[in-house]
């Protein structure tokens, strides 16, 4: 799969012409960004054809759809947190955390502190957490959560806005990103908690 940004005002036959010559299926896009995620024969090579979408006059940006691991949730005994018997309070004018992660988990008590959510994966499907991970850094960003040798002051919580962008294999794409960061821009987070690597260099 590769994503394509196309130069806006771009004619539609234009594109439909340039998905016929590269053999392109559209099969989701992002239209705030303007992306669409476009699959392609298995025999291309996703390289050279990015380099030659890249040349085209109607194509802004062109990438792979990269896949990113998800991380391994902590488990009990590898490392401790303490939890505020008084959950903290959330300020009327708390900072958005957006938790770009595994989902989170529900029925915890995380519920006042969420602003917005989103299954980044599947926008139909209700947000929830099968790995684990999301859920642990969801707690730790709102303030549900102390990790140990940490004060936490009486400090105000923070509103999370977490949004599942792991499926439940625990891989992601670089498209399923880019819908959680516009889906968090647009409701409100100034702050995000990416507690992953990858092997592309970011800078």
């Amino acid at each position: 799969e590769i994503l394509l940004r196309i130069k806006p005002g771009t004619d539609i036959a234009a594109f439909r012409a340039l998905l016929q010559e590269i053999n392109g299926n559209v099969i989701d896009c992002i239209p705030n960004l303007g992306i669409y995620r476009v699959r392609i024969p298995d025999s291309v090579d996703l390289r050279w054809l990015v380099a030659e979408l890249s040349r085209q006059s109607i194509v802004q940006h062109a990438e792979p759809n990269l896949i990113v691991e998800a991380p391994t949730p902590i488990r009990n005994g590898d490392q401790t947190a303490s939890t505020d018997p008084i959950m903290p309070k959330l300020a009327s004018n708390a900072t958005a955390v957006a938790v770009l992660d595994t989902g989170v988990a529900t029925n915890i008590g995380l519920e006042r502190y969420i602003l917005a959510g989103l299954d980044a994966v599947n926008p139909l499907k209700e947000l929830s957490d099968t790995r684990g991970h999301g859920t642990q850094m969801s707690l730790l960003s709102s303030g549900a959560v102390t990790p140990a040798g940490i004060s936490s002051s009486g400090a105000d919580a923070a509103a999370i806005i977490p949004i599942r962008t792991f499926d439940d294999q625990g891989l992601a794409t670089s498209f399923t990103f880019l819908r959680a960061v516009d889906f968090a821009v647009v409701n409100g987070a100034r702050v995000f908690s990416m507690s992953w690597t990858s092997e592309e260099n970011s800078g």
